[in-house]
């Protein structure tokens, strides 16, 4: 049977070809030459130029199917399982599906200049949509049976959701250093001042929404003054973290934030750490020297830049401790909305000394960005998973915003990390692992609402 359909496939590749030089014959023009001809001028071109051109057109649409992917499908799912969400969703799709994608090529180049981040971009916008109306529709006529059986099994469906949850709020955090890159032209205080209000405005909008209500405060002013600064901290460093080292440097040292939560809830709440956990702590070290002793870049420049990402893990660290009751007894859209709102006001007065000079409309965009997708959104569906499955498995899962950055800033932004950076990235993750996932499975059952909340304001 497999070598009849075989033999299928290549009568049908030959019949083409025939009717190719058929055609051919029968035109008698140069437009359209016989296939022996094109394939002969083809192998002459290939090592001439015609192969470099090949290889980079390839990359373009490689990355762009890939980004589509990572984010099309996760959504697609998402939408195809949760029927509201589709219902808002589904006039917004269906308006802009047919819309012809070449039609934004001038305001894209506008925006991403002339380069390759253009022309990803606009090629993935064409196979976002494509990708996205498929798994939709395929997940919404799964058959409940199959759902049924498969929960029957062991797998919770709040479960399965969850999972498509975390996975869409990773890949949006990993937006987040292509998206400040972009923003470049703006200080670090402003990018974290509009960041953090965009993202402000929008969840307390959503909270509004649902019902929630913002006022009065939902804790005492003066935690809510500490919450709002260390949050601000935090993203300040990591935005300025990008303007002096790579992404590869930055995300794998922000990322080292667990360590520090686990060493102040030690510290400061009394917290038993547990003896297997510690294992970690020689793996991230390690892969930290590697990232950072053995980089053959490093300078004073990347040093700097190494510290200020190190100190925004630090931040993060205080941050998930000294806000760890408020938010067990808070609302989430509530506690998000006036930690980021009092950040942002932390934000405002450095944010107007750096200068209110136009950076031109793509610094703009991707500052709203920043605010909406990986804050805002990315922040909110985490969260929502995080409460809905195990602590563990989120946190390991948004580990790969290290993984997704790194491979987004080689795409669009061509920063393609070295050896080293690579080792040392893996090794600190495997070492961050292992304290998340030894730690948060001997607290199972102690905790396990606020365990995961670790890496909820990552990016």
């Amino acid at each position: 049977m497999l070598r009849y359909g075989f033999l299928l496939k290549l009568a049908s590749v030959l019949f083409l070809l025939f009717a190719w030089h058929l055609l051919a014959l029968l035109i008698n023009k140069p437009a359209l030459p016989v296939p022996g001809k094109a394939f002969h001028i083809f192998w002459q071109q290939l090592p001439a130029g015609l192969g470099k051109h090949f290889l980079v057109s390839s990359w373009r649409v490689v990355a762009s199917i890939l980004f589509s992917l990572l984010l099309g499908a996760p959504l697609g799912l998402l939408l195809g399982a949760e029927k509201k969400l589709d219902l808002f969703f589904a006039p917004i799709i269906y308006l802009t599906y047919p819309l012809p994608k070449i039609a934004f090529l001038p305001v894209v180049m506008f925006l991403l200049g002339l380069g390759d981040p253009a022309k990803i971009f606009l090629i993935a916008l064409v196979v976002f949509f494509q990708i996205l109306v498929a798994t939709r529709d395929a997940a919404s006529n799964v058959s409940q049976a199959l759902i049924v059986s498969v929960v029957s099994l062991g797998a919770g469906k709040l479960d399965l959701k969850s999972k498509l949850l975390v996975a869409l709020a990773v890949v949006l955090f990993a937006t987040s250093p292509v998206l400040i890159r972009l923003a470049a032209p703006l200080s670090a205080w402003t990018i974290t001042f509009g960041r953090m209000a965009v993202a402000a405005l929008l969840v307390a909008a959503l909270a509004r929404w649902r019902g929630e209500r913002l006022w009065p405060p939902p804790f005492r002013w003066y935690w809510c003054a500490a919450y709002g600064l260390t949050a601000a901290l935090h993203f300040l460093l990591y935005i300025a973290s990008l303007a002096f080292t790579s992404v590869a440097h930055s995300l794998t040292l922000v990322y080292t934030a667990p360590l520090f939560v686990t060493l102040f809830a030690a510290l400061f709440l009394g917290e038993v750490v547990p003896r297997r956990a510690l294992l970690g702590l020689p793996v991230t070290v390690a892969g930290v020297t590697v990232l950072t002793g053995f980089e053959p870049a490093m300078d004073g420049r990347m040093l700097l830049g190494d510290l200020l990402a190190l100190g925004s893990a630090v931040c993060f660290g205080l941050y998930s401790v000294i806000g760890r009751s408020a938010r067990t007894r808070t609302p989430l859209l509530v506690y998000a909305a006036w930690v980021y709102g009092v950040a942002a006001l932390w934000l405002l007065g450095p944010a107007l000394l750096a200068g209110l000079t136009w950076p031109g409309w793509r610094a703009v965009l991707a500052v709203v960005a920043l605010g909406v997708f990986p804050l805002g959104i990315g922040h909110t569906l985490y969260n929502a998973g995080l409460r809905r499955t195990h602590p563990t498995y989120v946190n390991l899962v948004a580990t790969q915003e290290v993984t997704g950055g790194i491979v987004l800033s080689a795409l669009v932004l061509g920063e393609i990390p070295g050896l080293t950076a690579v080792v040392g990235a893996l090794v600190t993750l495997v070492g961050v692992a292992l304290v998340i996932g030894l730690a948060e499975t001997a607290a199972a059952g102690r905790r396990p609402a606020d365990s995961g909340i670790i890496q909820q304001v990552q990016s």
